[in-house]
């Protein structure tokens, strides 16, 4: 039988989470104010810098010292980015963490401020507590299973609005510059727009993006290859707790998987419309 964590356990592991997410959103302050790190090319256009490692170091450490018992995921040292799309295999009561330490790199490094920290928890294959910390807008969203969704501890809800024109949504465009992913992105975009939304903006950071959606600053988010499973870990709880929806771009439950993945939030109403617009011819 499995067995999921109770309200006590969900307070402090959000309480943990969000002090390791405050600790290492530090570590982005101080170094963008110092002016000085190294950036290293994952491939192409995709970044990570010295502080990205520094960061997921501070957390894997920090939730190992609280969490002896529980199992950790972490984007600079899983190496599960560049494995073949697959369901993680989750064993049936160990606590997951899953972390992304920095996500927006290419932000970071350009001096713009949608960088997050994300931190995610997972049981069975079930969210159980998410953190996502922003250290420019000093900005913490948290939320744990059944138990609601904030933003530096006020309460959060997505937009009820189902009406397209009046639906900013929010869109990322990966690093992959192979001409069909191109082609398929940008025809995605070209589809939202002719389907009369009020506006299109593209961001660099997913687990941001998702936090625009669940605060009701964005109507909707997709997105066509997003990194990995530390991407959306911490998003998912956040968006569904904040009363959205998490799907795949075809509208169907979207689990959480080794590989980029594809990932459509807000409301479940303007979720379902957009997936039909994006499917359409």
């Amino acid at each position: 039988k499995i067995s999921m964590a109770s309200t006590e356990e969900l307070r402090v592991w959000v309480g943990r989470g969000e002090e390791l997410a405050r600790k290492a959103g530090a570590l982005f302050v101080q170094a963008r104010a110092h002016g000085s790190f190294d950036t290293i090319s994952k491939g192409g256009v995709d970044l990570v810098t010295e502080v990205d490692q520094a960061a997921e170091k501070l957390i894997l450490e920090g939730l190992t010292k609280s969490f002896p018992s529980h199992d950790l995921v972490g984007e600079e040292t899983s190496g599960l980015g560049g494995e073949a799309p697959g369901p993680l295999q989750f064993d049936t009561d160990t606590p997951v963490w899953i972390v992304d330490p920095l996500d927006g790199t290419t932000n970071f490094v350009t001096g713009q401020n949608d960088v997050v920290v994300s931190i995610g928890c997972w049981v069975a294959g079930v969210a159980q507590v998410g953190v996502i910390f922003n250290p420019f807008h000093n900005e913490c969203f948290t939320a744990t299973a059944g138990g609601g969704a904030y933003c530096n501890g006020k309460v959060i809800h997505v937009s009820e609005e189902c009406d397209l024109s009046k639906v900013v949504v929010m869109n990322n465009i990966g690093p992959s510059r192979d001409v069909r992913f191109v082609a398929t992105s940008t025809r995605q975009l070209e589809k939202v727009l002719t389907a009369g939304v009020r506006g299109l903006r593209c961001g660099g950071s997913c687990a941001m993006n998702m936090c625009y959606v669940a605060s009701n600053r964005m109507g909707l988010y997709f997105e066509n290859g997003f990194g990995g499973p530390w991407d959306v870990a911490a998003g998912i709880l956040i968006v569904q707790e904040a009363g959205g929806v998490v799907r795949t771009i075809a509208d169907e439950v979207l689990v959480l998987q080794a590989g980029k993945g594809e990932v459509l939030c807000g409301n479940a109403a303007v979720v379902t419309a957009i997936s039909k617009v994006l499917l359409s011819p």
